[in-house]
């Protein structure tokens, strides 16, 4: 329901209270005074009779009240009113004199006091509703405004400057919402950067695998087919076949330990194959002995039912947390822990480096922060950054398969 119409609904309403309790004091009050007017004409009336003056007399002196009639008339008295007198003549007993009220005069005067009332009240009631349908309209128009903008918001324009008006309620709103779409541009325009940066590494990491390919397991396999040819020319030198033969094993190797490499970076079959723990375990030997950097690890001996989907975020944002101190943290050593408390399962990542340095309200998280935060938001994680001492992370992810702890099993790595 609109507002103008609500208004409209409550302003009736109390109109129409007001006037029932008005009709209800103007009848009250109405009936009072009739009754005094009366009592007090009709009081006059037996001092006139008091003097002793005749029935011709008193009719005359009457005449002209606007509250009694007077009639010698017993036929012409109609009998409705309540206030009447009877005199009789004393030199007369046949002659009567009645006199009873006559409120007509009264009630018209009140009637017409009352249709001026209530005329007065309907034209301000009128008048109030047409004043606070117009001051309504116009008062609300920057919710109408509003609500265009957050439709344009729907459509991605953030760009939509809103009339506050003077109303302070909606100035906040409307502050609120300038907020919000400021917000929403930014973290727009974060995205399309974030988007820009990962298709530019997804174009090098597509590069760095043909590279691979081609200058690594392309040359062996050139080198096979050489041997290859070769061998089948000198079949006849049983010391030539022997030492291509081996060559030929040692090529094969390599191109094996290649395919394995690139294949554990594309994809880590060891999470399936072994647990999330053990692949963490695997990783972290080989990051520490490439990157010579200390590493501690503490594992509780801890059996969790497998989560595919929960284990490779984790093993991704371990391996992404690595990469990220290589390149920036300029750390010399690095502890690694995982372990179950109650209802979660903490991955907690610190080093001894320089920490974030940007680490205020202007912060920017870049494409590798923000795709840790991402991957732990799919697993319902929470995410902590605490830059105080070197740089950790903090991830917890609600548990809730049936688990099995050790705590006093601790398996130390690096």
């Amino acid at each position: 329901m609109k507002a103008s119409k609500k208004i409209t609904i409550v302003i009736s309403g109390v109109y129409l209270f007001v006037s029932v309790i008005l009709a209800a004091v103007f009848f009250v009050q109405a009936k009072r005074d009739v009754d005094a007017e009366t009592q007090a004409a009709l009081a006059m009336a037996e001092a006139l009779i008091a003097q002793q003056l005749t029935f011709d007399q008193i009719e005359s002196v009457l005449q002209h009240s606007r509250h009694l009639h007077v009639t010698q008339d017993i036929h012409a008295f109609n009998g409705d009113s309540t206030a009447t007198q009877e005199y009789i003549s004393v030199k007369d007993p046949t002659n009567k004199l009645t006199i009873y009220g006559a409120p007509e005069a009264e009630n018209a005067e009140i009637f017409t006091t009352v249709y001026q009332v209530f005329g007065i009240l309907l034209f301000s009631y009128i008048l109030t509703l047409v004043l606070l349908n117009i001051s309504v309209r116009e008062k609300l128009k920057p919710l109408s405004s509003l609500s265009l903008a957050l439709d344009q918001i729907g459509e991605g324009r953030y760009a939509v400057d809103v009339d506050p008006g003077d109303i302070e309620e909606i100035r906040s709103l409307v502050s609120h919402y300038q907020t919000m779409a400021d917000s929403l541009y930014r973290r727009k325009q974060k995205v399309q950067h974030l988007r820009a940066r990962l298709a530019t590494l997804q174009e090098r990491e597509r590069q760095g695998l043909a590279r691979e390919l081609h200058d690594n397991l392309g040359q062996l396999i050139t080198g096979i087919r050489v041997q290859s040819y070769l061998l089948k020319q000198q079949a006849g030198s049983p010391a030539f076949v022997q030492r291509t033969a081996n060559l030929l094993e040692q090529q094969c190797e390599e191109v094996q330990s290649g395919i394995r490499q690139i294949t554990h970076q594309l994809y880590p079959v060891a999470l399936h194959r072994v647990g999330l723990v053990v692949a963490l375990q695997e990783m972290l030997k080989r990051w520490a002995e490439i990157h010579g950097i200390a590493l501690s690890c503490h594992f509780p001996n801890t059996i969790l039912s497998m989560s595919p989907e929960r284990d490779m975020h984790l093993y991704r944002i371990t391996q992404e947390a690595l990469s990220n101190i290589v390149k920036h943290a300029h750390a010399t050593k690095v502890t690694v822990s995982l372990e179950a408390k109650d209802t979660q399962l903490i991955l907690s990542i610190h080093d001894n480096g320089v920490g974030l340095q940007t680490l205020n309200d202007t912060h920017h998280d870049g494409l590798g922060m923000e795709s840790m935060r991402e991957r732990a938001s799919l697993i319902r994680a929470t995410f902590n950054v605490n830059s105080t001492d070197g740089t950790a992370l903090s991830i917890h992810v609600p548990l809730t398969e049936q688990k099995e702890i050790d705590k006093n099993a601790h398996i130390t790595c690096g």
